[in-house]
């Protein structure tokens, strides 16, 4: 080979690579200019238009998913940018969703010990956001307003990217579509009698939404993994309520992130800053929108108790051994 190979070292969270190829800084800044921000816009438009049709519910559903997806596109992009500005692509295909996951909850906490390549000592939100939005305006105010709520949105959004039961039904949804479509509501009622429920008129209603899935999720028995070692688990029923409008303003908001994102992106890799667009809202509240409508209770998992005493304890040996009984 004639021409010489470049290289470029860097950490997806705390694990080293080292990339390999021809043109690295050309190849970065194809796949930085490949990424269209207004995907999720897009998508929030087609399918919020169809929220008071007969396909309600799936249009929801629709929106649910990209709202996830415009999440974990979001923050996997913030993590690269902290970790390997110079080397987008490279991180983008060696990182897992556990370790964006994992990178998101040290940045919620402020942490001091993610490597990052701009050499600083603390990395939060508000710091990621300081970085990029240094020089998108003259106006000093300006620059310290859109600073802030963009840190405290993308805080707010690393709550929904990192909530247990948002990763559930998130994995629900895009792996065979696991789901029932549809809200839940919960009311409660004294009883006059044991065993008889109470009457309607007792009854005081405590959450109430057309929007939202149920799901199965896997539990744990008594605290145990399920193992290789310790093969026992349960199954229970999760339900999540959720406001489509809601998903409709992330979604408009994550574009405006990403456009951001990667406008920093390419300035920082040789683009003309004259030709990048910055993105903001004029109202602070506007960064709100994606939590403005409650729905009551968000989340129920009603299901019997099953404890560790209620179960034999199989082991991988004993599994193996019925399987091969009922096989013969």
């Amino acid at each position: 080979m004639s021409e010489k190979l470049d290289h470029c070292v860097f950490k997806v969270d705390s694990i080293p690579y080292c990339v390999w190829d021809l043109n690295l800084h050309e190849k970065n800044m194809e796949f930085i200019s490949s990424i269209d921000p207004k995907y999720f816009e897009y998508l929030a438009k087609i399918h919020y238009k169809n929220i008071e049709s007969e396909e309600k519910l799936l249009a929801s559903v629709a929106l649910r998913t990209a709202y996830y997806h415009g999440l974990e596109t979001l923050f996997t992009l913030l993590c690269a940018t902290i970790q390997a500005p110079d080397c987008m692509f490279g991180w983008v295909l060696k990182s897992h969703p556990f370790e964006v996951r994992n990178m998101v909850e040290k940045i919620k906490k402020g942490s001091n010990d993610i490597f990052n390549k701009f050499k600083l000592d603390h990395i939060s939100w508000h710091e990621i956001s300081a970085l990029i939005y240094a020089d998108c305006s003259k106006d000093i105010n300006m620059i310290k307003k859109i600073t802030i709520n963009f840190s405290r949105l993308w805080s707010n959004f690393s709550d929904d990217f990192l909530n247990k039961i948002h990763i559930n039904e998130y994995n629900s949804i895009k792996h065979g579509f696991r789901t029932r479509l549809g809200g839940f509501s919960i009311a409660v009622g004294l009883q006059d009698t044991r065993k008889v429920p109470a009457a309607q008129v007792k009854m005081r209603a405590f959450g109430q939404s057309d929007y939202g899935t149920s799901f199965f999720s896997v539990k744990e028995i008594d605290g145990a993994p399920c193992t290789k070692t310790y093969p026992n688990f349960r199954v229970i029923r999760d339900s999540i309520n959720w406001n489509p409008e809601n998903m409709f303003h992330g979604l408009l908001l994550i574009s405006a992130s990403l456009n951001n994102v990667l406008s920093y992106l390419m300035i920082l890799n040789g683009k003309d800053p004259n030709t990048c667009k910055l993105c903001s809202l004029e109202n602070d509240e506007d960064y709100q929108k994606p939590w403005g409508n409650p729905v009551g209770v968000k989340s129920s998992s009603m299901n019997v108790v099953i404890s560790s005493n209620h179960i034999r304890r199989f082991s991988n040996e004993e599994i193996l051994e019925e399987l091969k009984n009922i096989s013969q």
